[in-house]
C-alpha cells in the first residue's frame, strides 16, 4: 500500500455565523466572537495494487475530513464527484466526512436548509434569512476549493506504508437520554442536572488506524470514537474543532509530527463527560483523553498480515432515502463510511459484527439525520420527532447496520 495525507485551513471568518445550535440562530447576533482553535479539511489519500471496486481492480481511495457540523448529500456529492474527476477515480471512492464539530461555521446550504426545515422550520427560516447577503455561500466556495487543494496534495505524496490497527474502550462519553418510569429526560450536561446519573455510552471504543511509512517518521494515523463534539455550547460564539481538533493535537505531541484525521462515530445519543459548556478550556481535557489513548494504541499497534485494499461504495436505500455508502479493507482495519447520526448502540452493534478493528465514520458523504434505534423509538422525544419527520421508521437502524455489515462481509470475504 502506499498513502499520503494533507491539510488546508478552512477557519471562517468573524462575519460567518456559527451553526450547531437552534439557540444561535434564534437568539445570538450574526457572525462569530474569533478564533479559538483553526478549522482544517485533512485528506487521506491510500492506493494499493490489490484495490478493488465492486470487482474492478486497480485505482485508490480519498477520505476527507471537513471541521465542518454538516453538509447535505449533494454537496457532499458534487464536492466528491469533483475530486474524484481531478484525480481520475469513481466517485464512489471518494469519502467526505464532517467531525461534526458545533462551533463550526454555517456554509448556508441550500439543500441542507431544505433538509432541516423538515424537522426544524423556524431554525431553517432563520438560517435563509441570516444567508441572503451570500457570506455564507462564498464562504462554502472557499472550503471546496480548499478540500479539494488538500485531497489533490493527499494524492501527490503517496509513499509506501505499512498498516497497523488497534481498538480499546476509552470511556469518553454518555448516553444523554436518560430513561426512567416517567419517560426520557435529556442531560445535556452532567453540571445542570446531576440527579439524573447518565449511563456511560453504549459504545466506548476508539480506533486507531496507523500508516507507518517505509523511510520511517512519524505515522498518518486515522483516530475514530463516537462522542458528539459539544464540548463548547450554545452560548459559546468562538470557531473551534472542539474536542476532535484537541485530540489530534495531543495526537502530534505524543508521536513527534503525527498526520491526524478524525472520523466520528456513533454518537447520536451521546454527549462528551464535559459537555455544553461555555469554557473553551474544558476542550482540553477531553481531547487529551482521546488523543493519548490514540497515540498508545497507534505504539501498540501490530500490522495484519493482509496489507492490501479493497474499497467498495454505492448507493442503498432505506425507507426512500438513498444513502451513500462506502466500505474499505484497509490492511488490518475496516472503515465504513454512512451519511447518518447514528445511535451508539447500532455502532456497538456492527462493531460486534465485524471482525476486525472498525473505523466507522458517520456524517459521512452528506446528512440524513439521526437514525436511533428500535427501541428508542418507542421511548421518543427530540432524536426521535426528528426522526420521523424526515421519514425515519422503526426498525430502520437495525436495517442500516445489516446493509453495512453486509458490505464488511463483501470486502472481507
Amino acid at each position: 500500500m502506499r498513502a499520503g495525507f494533507s491539510q488546508v485551513e478552512i477557519t471562517p471568518p468573524r462575519d460567518v455565523d456559527l451553526f450547531g445550535y437552534d439557540f444561535r440562530q434564534e437568539r445570538l447576533a450574526p457572525g462569530n466572537d474569533g478564533i479559538h482553535d483553526p478549522l482544517f479539511a485533512r485528506a487521506l489519500a491510500i492506493a494499493g495494487d490489490q484495490a478493488v471496486d465492486g470487482g474492478v481492480a486497480g485505482g485508490g481511495v480519498i477520505l476527507l475530513s471537513l471541521d465542518l457540523l454538516l453538509i447535505s448529500v449533494p454537496f457532499a456529492r458534487r464536492l466528491r464527484a469533483e475530486i474524484a474527476r481531478r484525480l481520475g477515480l469513481s466517485s464512489e471512492r471518494v469519502v467526505v466526512a464532517c467531525t461534526h464539530t458545533h462551533s463550526g461555521p454555517n456554509l448556508d446550504e441550500p439543500e441542507l436548509v431544505a433538509d432541516l426545515a423538515l424537522a426544524l422550520p423556524h431554525t431553517a427560516a432563520r438560517i435563509t434569512a441570516a444567508g441572503k447577503d451570500g457570506t455564507g455561500q462564498r464562504y462554502a466556495a472557499s472550503v471546496v476549493a480548499q478540500a479539494i487543494e488538500a485531497a489533490e496534495r493527499a494524492w501527490g505524496s503517496l509513499a509506501p506504508v505499512t498498516a497497523a490497527a488497534a481498538s480499546a474502550a476509552v470511556g469518553l462519553a454518555y448516553d444523554r437520554r436518560v430513561v426512567s418510569a416517567d419517560g426520557v429526560r435529556y442531560c445535556w450536561n452532567p453540571h445542570e442536572t446531576p440527579e439524573l446519573a447518565p449511563r456511560p455510552a453504549a459504545d466506548p471504543a476508539l480506533t486507531v488506524l496507523s500508516l507507518r511509512r517505509a523511510h520511517g517518521g512519524a505515522p498518518i494515523v486515522v483516530l475514530n470514537h463516537g462522542a458528539h463534539p459539544v464540548v463548547l455550547g450554545k452560548t459559546s460564539r468562538v470557531v473551534s474543532a472542539d474536542w476532535p481538533g484537541a485530540a489530534l493535537r495531543h495526537l502530534d505531541t505524543h508521536l513527534g509530527g503525527a498526520q491526524g484525521i478524525f472520523v466520528l462515530g456513533a454518537c447520536g445519543d451521546t454527549h462528551p463527560w464535559i459537555a455544553t459548556q461555555v469554557d473553551p478550556a474544558g476542550i482540553e481535557p477531553v481531547g487529551a483523553a482521546a488523543g493519548s489513548l490514540a497515540a498508545c494504541l497507534a505504539h501498540a499497534a501490530r500490522p495484519g498480515q493482509a496489507q492490501d485494499l479493497r474499497a467498495v461504495g454505492r448507493t442503498i436505500h432505506l425507507s426512500e432515502i438513498e444513502l451513500d455508502v462506502a466500505a474499505w479493507r484497509i490492511g488490518p482495519a475496516v472503515l465504513v463510511a454512512a451519511p447518518v447520526e447514528l445511535f451508539s448502540a447500532l455502532g456497538a452493534d456492527l462493531r460486534r459484527r465485524c471482525r476486525r478493528p472498525l473505523l466507522l465514520a458517520t456524517n459521512a458523504n452528506g446528512w440524513t439525520g439521526y437514525w436511533p434505534t428500535r427501541q428508542s423509538f418507542a421511548e421518543g422525544i427530540y432524536e426521535i420527532d426528528f426522526a420521523k419527520a424526515i421519514g425515519r421508521k422503526p426498525g430502520d437502524g437495525e436495517a442500516l447496520v445489516d446493509a453495512l455489515a453486509a458490505l464488511i462481509a463483501e470486502i472481507d470475504g
